[in-house]
């Protein structure tokens, strides 16, 4: 199957002001960390005033919330690309599921889950950026229990939550480089979490 990366940003003339922002923003947030960047930083890099910002955002954490939610959506359209070019069965869906994850992680310059440490950094249960940050974390786990029932797990929600546990420990692992071929460990173990053996 095709590379599973994030894809590059939409070609567009000129992107508006407001994308111009969150795509500058969420670069340098996700390399440097939230509240290591201040806004004048992102000011000079998108080359837009301040003014412009506000007029878009009411605060520096409505920017965040809307740079999370972007990079969601572009992880969410990504993983959709991957999974429509491999069988439709939904063993296979797991499996290439895992194998997306693996990939992205394995690649370099993949410094860690964005959400991860977003909720890292605004850890108030109940704070836009802490909620913004669980939501694509809720829907994937979502996902994957919709295709463990498919798939005939005797119990869906635990074939989930193990297969949750797989793909967060592989987000975590993969920037470490320690372990050799992280996509083969985390399939067999996606395997195991829909077959587990008797005690």
């Amino acid at each position: 199957g095709a590379e599973p990366r994030i894809p590059p940003e939409p070609m567009q003339k000129r992107p508006s002001k407001r994308d111009q922002l969150v795509a500058t923003a969420s670069a340098l947030f996700e390399r440097d960390g939230f509240h290591a960047t201040g806004i004048d930083r992102v000011l000079a890099a998108a080359g837009v005033a301040k003014m412009t910002l506000y007029k878009h955002f009411p605060s520096k954490e409505a920017l965040i919330v809307a740079c999370i939610e972007r990079l969601a959506d572009r992880y969410e359209a990504a993983l959709e690309a991957h999974l429509t070019q491999v069988d439709s069965a939904p063993r296979a869906q797991i499996l290439a599921t895992v194998g997306f994850y693996a990939t992205a992680a394995e690649q370099g310059g993949f410094l860690g889950c964005p959400f991860h440490h977003a909720v890292g950094e605004f850890g108030e249960q109940g704070s836009p950026v802490n909620e913004a940050a669980r939501a694509p974390k809720r829907a994937l786990h979502a996902r994957l229990e919709a295709l463990a029932r498919a798939a005939g797990a005797a119990s869906p929600e635990a074939a989930a939550a193990r297969l949750m546990v797989v793909l967060e420990g592989v987000l975590a692992l993969g920037p470490l480089r320690i372990v050799e071929d992280l996509a083969a460990a985390a399939r067999g173990l996606a395997l195991e979490a829909l077959e587990p053996r008797e005690p």
